[in-house]
């Protein structure tokens, strides 16, 4: 199996204005990458990411994108397509973290989670994967899920939810292309936890229960969306099907899915 290169050819990211995705956008122009295409809904995020790109040596374009519409992912597509005549990879990458509450729900925050998390990654996945193979050349669909998935927490259930459908809309996909034998490979990125906007209210939370310097511990105390880029470029390289931050970055996370997984194998009740 030949490796990914990035050299001279290009990359887009959906949800590339800030955090994981703008991060994936420059690990990937210090790859070779030298088109990069983002897409988001945050204007001004968009025009600082293309800023950071452009001083890195990149050609770079903006789009505004609701993933979770299929016309405007169908649309930005073609026009991807038709520009880029070689694309290393598309990381759909766009998500929202949503909070609920189980005795006051709220429907239109699943609904948003739903639609941006769980119809982006689709949205991507059929704007995308056709073209793609006929192209006929390596490429790679990467899909960002979460470690949330498969280790619950109070009052992230959308976000769980959603990212575990991705996972397997990751996984399911990756057997259908390959039975296809299509150039276009997938990979899926499980992020622990990271440094990035997305979680700006547990750290307010930390902040308001303990004070501003447990705060800023916290913060640093977790990786970073560089990390996490890096970590997955070097996975795309090899055409790693799952994507996570090496051990030694992220061993708690690590043991904490063994430990979540073992009852389902083991039979155990809890």
């Amino acid at each position: 199996m030949s490796k990914l290169d990035f050299a001279g050819r290009a990359v887009l990211v959906t949800g590339g204005a800030s955090g994981i995705g703008r991060a994936l956008a420059q690990a990937s122009v210090r790859a070779g990458a030298l088109a990069v295409e983002l897409a988001d809904v945050d204007e001004s995020g968009l025009r600082e990411g293309a800023r950071v790109l452009t001083d890195a040596g990149a050609t770079v374009r903006t789009a505004l994108v609701d993933v979770g519409e299929e016309s405007a992912v169908s649309a930005w597509a073609a026009e991807c397509l038709d520009r880029n005549p070689s694309i290393a990879a598309v990381f759909s990458n766009a998500g929202v973290l949503v909070r609920n509450d189980p005795l006051a729900p709220d429907l239109t925050a699943w609904t948003r989670a739903i639609d941006v998390n769980l119809r982006g990654a689709v949205h991507c996945a059929a704007a995308f994967a056709p073209a793609l193979t006929r192209r006929g050349e390596p490429s790679q669909l990467v899909f960002t899920a979460s470690m949330a998935a498969y280790m619950p927490a109070e009052g992230i259930a959308p976000y769980a939810v959603t990212k575990r459908a991705v996972w397997a809309l990751a996984e399911n996909l990756r057997v259908d292309l390959a039975a296809q034998r299509s150039p276009l490979q997938v990979s899926v990125v499980s992020p622990p936890r990271v440094a990035t906007p997305m979680i700006a209210a547990t750290v307010e939370g930390v902040r308001t229960q303990r004070g501003e310097a447990a705060a800023e511990a916290f913060v640093e105390a977790l990786p970073t969306a560089d990390d996490m880029a890096e970590a997955t470029v070097e996975g795309l390289r090899e055409r790693d099907f799952y994507i996570w931050l090496p051990d030694e970055a992220d061993a708690a996370s690590r043991q904490g899915l063994r430990q979540r997984l073992e009852p389902i194998f083991t039979g155990s009740r809890g």
